[in-house]
């Protein structure tokens, strides 16, 4: 499992010297503006040939031309004939939403003569520049440590962590993508703003959008079409040293991890980003759950001969592991518009689930010996037994 490497993770403990210490620390970073935006035609409509169409080509009519057309107009929400102007030539500026990343942290930590703990409670917001674009995140760590006797010290660490975001959508070149849609498919003739909070047409529905053949209402994307995750760990660790006698300890180390993850996705009806894929509306969640468990008992001995060096380990591991994994979805859309269930769905839900798991036992030794600090020879040895049964 190390074969590529390892990342080793050091809490902090209780800070030295006697005494209860208390630490806040707040970090807020916010955007200021933007120094380059992505440049594009405001000069003619959708459309194709010079002729304006709500369509997906940019190659209509001349704008601010005096040059009248049947459009729709989202407040009314109905078709007007009106002049065609750049009124959107600042729709993706516009779309962009100040941006912020809040992070707070306070700690208690206390140090005595035998023994110290710490704990802290850190909570990250992190606000996109895209509307409905944030994620919330909660880290609790408790971490101690006391020495029982001259020969046994005691040490434990736990933490919790948190995250959760309503939306994880919209980058990337795909029918999600808001720079995609708004930059390339998306004609400057009409003002996205007027859609931000007139959205639907009849609500969970149809949207309010002049378009109608395979991208969305960016509002839509960004507030009904969702990709929404919540993410759990849970991690704890427990160590006991305890000293038999003059250079020989024994070392009992058993550590558990414990991780939930949620995923649910949703489409409202009529969405058009599916290009009729899901069209009807769909809900899916998945779930996946799993757990791990690494113990260690190693017996340890250090000796100095005079000129010769004697540095001997022996001992066992455990390790185990458990994934479980349940996805699903509705089939056939969904009855009752708005309603994101599987018991929503127009036919019986699609529901898997799989489980995987393994443990391994091993027994491993070493022996290292020493001449002058700068001869040495090194026996290991180790046998594994896994399994997945």
């Amino acid at each position: 499992r190390g074969s590529a490497g390892a990342v080793i993770v050091t809490t902090k403990k209780g800070a030295k010297g006697k005494g209860l210490q208390v630490t806040f620390n707040s970090n807020n970073m916010m955007n200021a503006g933007f120094l380059m935006l992505p440049e594009v035609q405001t000069s003619y409509s959708a459309g194709l040939g010079g002729v304006y169409s709500p369509t997906d080509y940019v190659w209509g009519a001349k704008l601010d031309a005096g040059v009248m057309a049947n459009q729709w107009n989202p407040i009314t929400k109905q078709m007007e004939v009106r002049e065609l102007t750049s009124a959107g030539k600042n729709n993706f500026r516009d779309f962009l939403q100040p941006g912020f990343v809040s992070n707070n942290n306070i700690s208690l930590a206390q140090t005595g003569e035998n023994g110290s703990f710490r704990i802290s409670l850190n909570h990250i917001l992190d606000k996109g520049q895209y509307p409905n674009l944030k994620a919330n995140a909660i880290n609790f760590t408790v971490s101690g440590e006391i020495k029982l006797s001259d020969k046994l010290n005691i040490s434990s660490t736990m933490g919790l962590n948190r995250k959760q975001a309503p939306q994880t959508f919209g980058a990337g070149y795909g029918d999600q993508g808001y720079i995609y849609n708004i930059l390339v498919w998306m004609g400057p003739e009409y003002d996205l703003s007027l859609y931000k909070d007139n959205y639907w047409l009849v609500p969970n529905e149809r949207q309010n959008w002049h378009y109608t053949a395979w991208y969305d209402n960016p509002y839509i994307m960004a507030y009904e079409k969702l990709k929404g995750i919540e993410q759990n760990k849970m991690n704890a660790n427990f160590s006991i040293n305890y000293k038999l006698f003059e250079g020989a300890k024994l070392l009992i180390r058993p550590g558990f991890d414990l991780y939930t993850n949620t995923d649910e996705r949703r489409n409202p009806l009529n969405i058009l980003s599916n290009r009729g894929w899901d069209a009807a509306g769909m809900y899916s969640f998945a779930k996946a759950t799993g757990w791990s468990f690494n113990g260690d008992a190693l017996l340890m001995y250090n000796k100095s001969f005079g000129d010769f060096g004697l540095d001997l380990l022996g001992g066992g591991t455990i390790y185990t592991w458990v994934d479980d994994n349940l996805s699903s979805s509705t089939r056939g859309g969904i009855t009752i518009p708005g309603w994101y269930s599987l018991n929503n769905s127009v036919e019986r839900a699609n529901v898997s689930t799989s489980i995987s798991r393994k443990q391994v036992n091993s027994l491993l030794g070493k022996a290292s010996f020493s001449y002058l600090n700068a001869v040495f020879l090194d026996v290991t040895g180790r046998n594994d037994w896994s399994s997945t049964m």
